[in-house]
């Protein structure tokens, strides 16, 4: 459990009060439980909603390890600058239809290339 809290970077959070916390404290408590036992596949919803730009850096850097590490990652997200270099296929939504269903296209930026999220990013840190 601690090893899974110390990835996330809530390993300080070990005994504190869950009342007590913060929403991003909290979401990232609840993302290291997730990967507690190195899922085969992880299902993540807006998973940087309610954390600071350094947070949303850290987890989405985490998540890319975890995908490389064979983790399988379905991730559903509404910020195009937050998309993930893992992600193979796409599925765009638009008035609750599928707009589009294919392969991630080989030219869209990786969110580590991403400039408009390195520079909100960079701002914080």
């Amino acid at each position: 459990v601690w090893q899974s809290m110390a990835r996330v970077g809530v390993a300080d959070l070990f005994d504190a009060n869950y009342q007590k916390l913060s929403q991003g404290q909290l979401r990232k408590l609840l993302i290291a439980r997730a990967l507690i036992r190195r899922p085969p596949v992880v299902a993540l919803d807006e998973i940087c909603v309610g954390l600071d730009p350094a947070s949303r850096r850290q987890v989405l850097d985490l998540i890319e390890n975890v995908a490389a590490d064979g983790t399988q990652v379905l991730y559903v997200n509404h910020r195009r600058e937050e998309m993930l270099s893992a992600i193979t296929h796409e599925l765009v939504l638009k008035d609750g239809r599928v707009e589009r269903k294919e392969p991630r296209a080989k030219n869209q930026e990786p969110r580590a290339k991403n400039q408009a999220l390195n520079s909100q990013l960079s701002t914080c840190v």
